[in-house]
């Protein structure tokens, strides 16, 4: 799909396949399109369609961290971070921080977020308040800065088809990225 990249201050371009972003640089997606960025050591940002997400840190000083201005972003982090490093996603109502784990963010035109964790915990902070957010748990935040947690739903998130292709992009790095994928069934119908 459509995916487009700003280094600083110039002006929108196509993305490249392999491309460096630095901070300051910003991703967007048009609709039906999708990117997937490494932030290395077992790490990755997926981007949903039509978000628009800004690279503020890039293991600078410890930080790691993106502003989602709109839209959509799974996060998978290995690893931990070691010592004082930190991984953050600056949302406008919200921030999330993590140390490793699974997670995804979403913003709306108003701002509005929500932070659904999959493994792992993340620390989300609005209005000078902070709760852990652990899995199967998401927390949603307005633009009154309150923090509303609640369980996921499994089955219903389930069926969402950006968590899907994030869950099977995931299952795909744990084999180590196969060159092949089969899909195996039982040959039976199921009724």
């Amino acid at each position: 799909g459509d995916v487009q990249v700003r280094h600083g201050a110039a002006g929108w371009q196509a993305a490249k396949l392999q491309g460096v972003l630095n901070p300051g640089d910003a991703i967007k997606t048009a609709a039906n399109a999708r990117a997937e960025m490494s932030i290395g050591q077992g790490g990755y940002v997926r981007i949903d369609d039509s978000s628009h997400l800004l690279i503020t840190h890039l293991r600078q000083n410890g930080l790691t961290s993106f502003k989602t201005l709109v839209g959509g972003v799974w996060v998978t982090i290995e690893k931990a971070p070691a010592g004082n490093n930190k991984f953050e996603v600056q949302m406008p109502s919200a921030l999330a921080s993590v140390r490793g784990t699974v997670f995804r963010c979403k913003v709306d035109e108003a701002g509005d977020s929500e932070t659904f964790v999959y493994d792992g915990s993340v620390a989300v902070t609005a209005g000078g308040k902070t709760d852990n957010v652990a899995a199967s748990r998401f927390a949603r935040v307005g633009r009154d800065k309150r923090i509303t947690l609640g369980d996921t739903r499994l089955d219903d998130d389930d069926k969402s088809e950006w968590v899907q292709h994030n869950r099977f992009r995931d299952m795909l790095r744990h084999m180590g990225d196969p060159r092949i994928v089969v899909a195996l069934t039982d040959g039976g119908e199921k009724g």
